[in-house]
Order: C-alpha cells, then structure tokens, then sequence
C-alpha cells in the first residue's frame, strides 16, 4: 500500500467511526424504545434484556455500515480538499479518480462485509432476539395484552388467539385448526378461554368439531367439553420465533420460500421484493462513496461541516427513493428488480457523472 493510500484511509477512519457509532447508537435507541412500549422493563430480567438488545446489534451494524461510510468518505474528502492536498496531488498529475480509489475501495469491501452480515449473521441473531422477546411477552406475566394473534405450528396446524393477556396466562377465545387433508380442516377446537403453562393449554368451555373428508361435520364424533387439556409441542413463545419474516430468513431460505409459494400457486411479490433488497442494500456502501466523494470535495470550500451537510443530504435522498421504489414495488406496481435497485442506479450513476466533472 503506497503512502498516499495509508494518509487517504487514516483521514476516513475516524469519520467512519464516528458515523457507525452515533447512527448505531440512534438504533438501538429505537430499539428500547419500542421494548419499553411493551415490556416492563423494571421487572423483566436485566439478562433477558440485555441478551436481546445484544441479539439487534448484528442488524444495527448492518443498517448503520452505509450511513459510516457514507460520513466518512464526504468528511474525509472534505478535510483533504480544504487542507489543499487534492490540489497538490492533481497538480501532480495524479488524477481525482485515483485521489478517490483507496475510498472507493473501502466502499466496495464494506459492501461485501454488510452482505455478509445480512446472510450469514442478521437472519440467525433475528430469529434468536424473536425468541427472547417473546419470553419477554410471554414467559414473564408483565406486558400489554395482544389481540388476534395468529400462529401456524408444525404439520399445518394453526392458531388464532382473541385477546391475550400474559398478566394472568390467559387467553380469550382460542382457534385451533388441525392438519388439514387436502384443503381441508379434519379438526377445529374452539373454546371460550384457555390457561396456559409452558407446553401445556387448558382449554374451557368449548366444542372439538370433527369434519369428515367432504368437509362436513360429523355431529357423532364432535363433542363439547368444559375442561380440555392441549399439550404443544413447544412453548407457545418459540412457535411467535417461528413465525420468520424476511429480515429472519437469509436469501437461500427466502428463495426456498418463494419456490414453495410458487408451487401452491401464491403470490411472491412481497418476499421478490424482500430477496433482491438483501442485496441492494449492502451495495448502498459503495454507492454512498462513490457520490459522497465528488460531492464532499465540490463543497469543500464551504466549510469543514460540508462534508456531514453533504452526507446527510444524500442519506435523506437515497432514503426517500427507495422508500418510494419499495412502497410500488409491494404494491405490484413495479417489478421487484427496479424496485430495489433503481436507487443504486440513480445514486451510483450520478456519482460516476460527478466523479468526471471533477477538475
């Protein structure tokens, strides 16, 4: 590595961190937030909290790697310029695009390591702080109720939960469906309220209705009960952990997702979507240097501030495209390619036009 290469990283190294810590810092801050707004936090155990907030901070990095090098590339550039020194080197008859490579370099590496962060680390960490969090909710009796709470066990059986109320361990107005045959339920219990302890429900006031391969109930096998006991075959906070949404999954399970999807004849735009933004969005790394690069030098002059205005700016506008391409992309309004990738191209194309106007 050449000296210049060694001086260009050693003036992006502090920004970088600077920008990972405090965008780090304003997540996690999100995340207690919205823990407090359900959990008593005074009388959840400090370690069950603490292994959660944990748990979110592989998923913090990942979103807050682009926004540091997105600071540290405009600021970096910015100190270099206003120190005179990217006059000197070009006056040299060093170019700005070779100024820039060792940045640029750096963007495209962080790129690669946020990708792996949100393959390999992020789906696990996710699926894991699902769990803690719902022992939060439901192994410990000190959270807000929840209504209509629907889960699908193992086998295709199914749940649905009126209102819960983990103060008391109850629940109001239970569903459970059976494995189906075909596209039909062979069983339905339903009861009036249920207790539950671990693994195990105690079912009140209810009726297992017994249908017959036509679907039809069959009035001498069905029956009511007044106590009925129903064993899962896990914790009934471990089968919300199972309910995985994209962010829990990494992109082969999102793909084996959408192949089964596929084959029951469902539609697959929202997890298409979610598969081509896992890797959109690391590439955001790249991106931001490659635009903040030319922008943070051209507004150098205006001050050492420049380069985190400039920063700031570019994240609110790359923000807002991609909300927008993502908001028509669900929507079914834009294919699931353009609408994760378009604001790589807008953002990453009007950097390379920039990067050549630079004199």
């Amino acid at each position: 590595m050449k000296v210049l290469d060694r001086h260009i990283l050693r003036t992006l190294l502090p920004p970088f961190l600077l920008g990972l810590l405090l965008f780090s810092v304003i997540l996690l801050a999100d995340v207690a937030r919205r823990m407090g707004a359900t959990v008593l936090a005074v009388r959840v155990p400090t370690a069950l909290i603490l292994q959660y907030v944990a748990l979110r901070v592989p998923t913090v990095l990942a979103l807050a790697i682009p926004v540091g090098m997105l600071i540290g590339a405009a600021m970096s550039i910015n100190t270099l310029t206003r120190g005179g020194e990217t006059a000197a080197l070009q006056a040299g008859y060093i170019s700005f695009w070779r100024i820039a490579a060792p940045l640029l370099i750096v963007g495209l590496l962080a790129s690669g390591l946020d990708l792996a962060l949100n393959e390999f680390v992020v789906p696990q960490a996710n699926t894991r702080s699902l769990e803690v969090y719902g022992k939060m909710i439901l192994v410990q009796p000190l959270v807000a109720p929840a209504r209509g709470v629907a889960l699908r066990g193992p086998a295709g059986r199914f749940y649905y939960l009126g209102y819960l109320n983990p103060a008391t361990n109850t629940i109001e107005n239970v569903l459970i469906q059976e494995p189906a045959v075909g596209l039909r339920p062979r069983q339905l219990i339903v009861a009036r309220r249920a207790t539950y302890q671990g693994r195990t429900w105690t079912l009140m006031n209810g009726y297992v209705y017994v249908l017959d391969e036509a679907g039809r109930l069959d009035a001498d096998k069905s029956y009511r009960f007044a106590r009925k006991r129903f064993r899962l075959r896990k914790a009934l906070h471990q089968y919300l952990a199972d309910q995985r949404t994209a962010d829990e999954m990494s992109g082969r399970e999102l793909r084996d997702r959408i192949s089964v999807l596929l084959a029951g004849g469902r539609d697959v735009v929202r997890e298409r979507v979610a598969l081509h933004f896992k890797y959109s969005l690391p590439l955001a790394c790249f991106v931001f240097t490659l635009i903040a690069v030319p922008l943070g030098h051209r507004f150098a002059a205006r001050g050492g501030f420049a380069g985190v205005l400039v920063a700031l700016g570019i994240g609110f506008l790359y923000n807002g495209v991609m909300s927008w391409t993502k908001a028509l992309g669900l929507a079914g309004a834009l294919h699931p390619v353009p609408a994760a990738w378009l604001q790589n191209v807008i953002f990453g194309g009007v950097g390379v036009w920039l990067m050549f106007r630079v004199r």
